[in-house]
């Protein structure tokens, strides 16, 4: 959820990591236990918010743990990232400098106070001190499955004489439904990120599932109870207390301008397309060059989807039908259309690949897989070009004769 670190909390980080390595961190007997909650932000790192716990005494010590700290100049970093393997790390520093993150980017910061008893926040931060030493601190960050949301929500059951029990409104929800909420209004962001999710990401997240996001995390733990304590008679509410930490702050929400937006842009290549087919010189360099960048610019997303669905961690990107379409060997027609000697080849894949796009029309009219809006104009576009490559190289090539159809000499 939250890649970035301001530099002055990145220099408390340090020194107070240098502090804590020598020694536990202890509270006095007044301690409260918080789950922050960070409002989304307008940046991409900033855009589904953030989660973090904070544990503070009446002797002053007031602690942030954040689950949402890395460092961009690990080796290969970027590589890593794209991969799905990026680790993150437990970051403990005071309160005053997590809250002033946000005040700064003006995000609201809620403070759900838990309503835990005096054993049950001894061992949450034992467990917390455990989890920071040097040796525990880094994870295998997970966008859905590991996150800066997760994380706190599993140290804080782990820590209950009981379990938590709510009913979550989010079960009967996909994760895409749940992540096009956050991303809606900017729709080259929603075209991107339904474009890399695969079938997965239409699964329905269940009981718990939407844990990942922190604003629906917020949202369960409000209504959730702590049933099976030793010492509970009836379920106990798992919050105390809810206050505003951080806020407020006027919310102002961009949305991509329509001339901008991508359906727009998909429905004026098609046209585009459609005009070339009807053209009478239809061998014209134009009409060349105009799929020669339709295809190489399918086979380059094409190539992007391959990679993240076979060969990362990141979740929801496996299964991905988008492949159907958005072929990483259309790059082989973007460049041989251009070779006289390559017709042949090309009549063979050209007729190859407008069967895998009828196979993605099939797709979609089904539902195994929900494909963004803007994608329909396209692969309408794909299927009108690519048939009309046909027919142009049958009539170039082939001939009829007493036999069917030959190849001409």
């Amino acid at each position: 959820m939250k890649g970035f670190i301001p530099l002055l909390l990145i220099v408390f980080f340090v020194a107070y990591t240098d502090l804590l390595r020598a020694q536990a961190v202890q509270y006095g007997d007044s301690v409260e236990v918080s789950l922050l909650t960070c409002e989304p932000g307008d940046a991409v790192y900033a855009r589904f918010g953030h989660s973090a716990l904070r544990i503070r005494d009446a002797g002053g010590r007031d602690m942030s743990y954040n689950y949402g700290i890395f460092d961009f100049r690990t080796t290969n970093f970027y590589w890593k990232f794209l991969r799905g393997q990026t680790d993150y790390l437990l970051g403990v520093y005071p309160t005053e400098y997590f809250l002033a993150e946000y005040r700064e980017r003006g995000s609201i910061v809620w403070e759900q106070v838990l309503n835990l008893t005096a054993p049950e926040k001894q061992k949450l931060i034992d467990l917390l001190n455990e989890n920071y030493r040097p040796e525990n601190r880094m994870y295998r960050y997970n966008f859905v499955f590991d996150n800066c949301a997760t994380r706190p929500k599993v140290m804080v059951q782990d820590a209950l004489d009981g379990r938590l029990s709510y009913e979550s409104a989010y079960a009967a929800d996909t994760y895409r439904q749940l992540i096009n909420d956050y991303i809606s209004n900017d729709a080259w962001l929603y075209l991107g990120i339904n474009l890399v999710f695969g079938a997965s990401a239409d699964q329905t997240v269940g009981k718990g599932g939407a844990s990942f996001l922190p604003e629906l995390l917020r949202n369960d733990m409000q209504r959730a109870s702590i049933v099976g304590g030793a010492g509970d008679s009836h379920p106990r509410p798992f919050v105390k207390s809810t206050q505003m930490a951080v806020g407020p702050f006027a919310t102002v929400v961009e949305t991509t301008p329509w001339w901008m937006h991508p359906l727009f842009i998909s429905v004026v290549m098609f046209f585009a397309g459609l005009a070339l087919t009807l053209q009478r010189h239809k061998n014209s360099r134009t009409s060349k060059l105009f799929d020669s960048v339709l295809y190489g610019l399918t086979a380059l997303g094409g190539v992007i989807i391959f990679l993240l669905s076979f060969f990362s961690e990141h979740p929801l990107v496996d299964a991905n039908w988008n492949l159907l379409w958005l072929n990483p060997l259309n790059l082989l027609p973007a460049i041989l259309i251009w070779q006289r000697k390559a017709r042949k080849f090309l009549l063979y894949y050209h007729s190859a690949n407008v069967l895998m796009q009828l196979a993605a029309g099939v797709v979609m009219v089904l539902q195994v897989q929900q494909f963004p809006v803007a994608v329909f104009p396209l692969v309408l576009l794909l299927l009108l070009r690519t048939s009309r490559r046909i027919k142009r190289l049958f009539t170039q090539l082939l001939e009829r004769s007493t036999n069917g159809w030959k190849w001409k000499k």
